[in-house]
């Protein structure tokens, strides 16, 4: 590409002083580049009998082609710098239900604003899945619930996102802006299962432990939708991410 650059500078400018100077270096090694060139391709590419010099049938042939490699040269070095600072490429995310009907819109949002070149293929996985996948690479980056344990990734909280009550709107608790959970105690509880969400799960017992309270588990469900269901028929209360809502 060096050799290439040289050769199109002089054939310009016909002069190897002028094309030494806008080049930023001495004539005598531009000279040397260029008979270096000559000797690569076995011809010669500068008539320098003649005042100002000019290109052989080789030299001229090469000319366009030249400028064409430059031109792809250069946009092959700026893709390939694009891609490395993630302006250009493919960027695999995994996320929980949560998070796709939550936060992830206005999160995708912005990064498509700010790298339209980049192409973004979502997968809805739960924890323990992206767990997996984020430790083969084969997914760049998840949203999913904490704590995880696995030192190899890195963990950024982008929201707090606590447990909230969801109560049919004629229960008695609906009129409570935040409920105490001592209130739970002997209310019929339906519980998103341990299988479809492990940490919201794990967050219930919890919150059972920690207050000392043990309300009876009507029903579960591995569907969101089905839990929001059985709610809104009166069955129970269900404890859910507040990012639900």
């Amino acid at each position: 590409m060096r050799l290439l650059r040289y050769f199109v500078t002089v054939a310009e400018e016909r002069h190897f002083g002028r094309a030494a100077e806008r080049l930023h270096i001495a004539q005598p090694p531009l000279s040397q580049q260029i008979q270096k060139l000559e000797r690569q391709l076995g011809v010669d590419l500068i008539d320098r009998s003649r005042r100002p010099i000019e290109l052989t049938d080789a030299g001229t042939a090469l000319l366009g082609e030249a400028r064409l490699a430059l031109t792809h040269g250069e946009r092959a070095f700026a893709t390939a710098r694009r891609a490395a600072t993630g302006h250009l490429g493919h960027l695999h995310i995994g996320a929980l239900q949560a998070a796709v009907d939550g936060v992830l819109s206005y999160v995708m949002r912005a990064h498509r604003r700010d790298y339209p070149d980049v192409k973004l293929e979502l997968t809805e996985l739960d924890t323990t899945e992206q767990v997996t996948q984020l430790v083969e690479h084969r997914l760049d980056v998840g949203f999913l619930r904490g704590p995880v344990d696995e030192p190899s990734l890195t963990i950024q909280t982008p929201i707090e996102d606590p447990l909230a009550a969801v109560v049919c709107e004629d229960d008695a608790l609906a009129e409570h802006e935040r409920i105490a959970p001592a209130l739970l105690g002997d209310q019929p509880i339906i519980l998103w299962t341990r299988g479809a969400a492990p940490t919201t799960y794990a967050d219930v017992v919890e919150l059972f432990r920690q207050h000392e309270i043990q309300p009876p588990i009507v029903d579960e469900s591995p569907r969101i939708q089905t839990i929001l269901a059985l709610v809104a028929s009166g069955a129970g209360i269900a404890l859910l991410p507040t990012s639900f809502y």
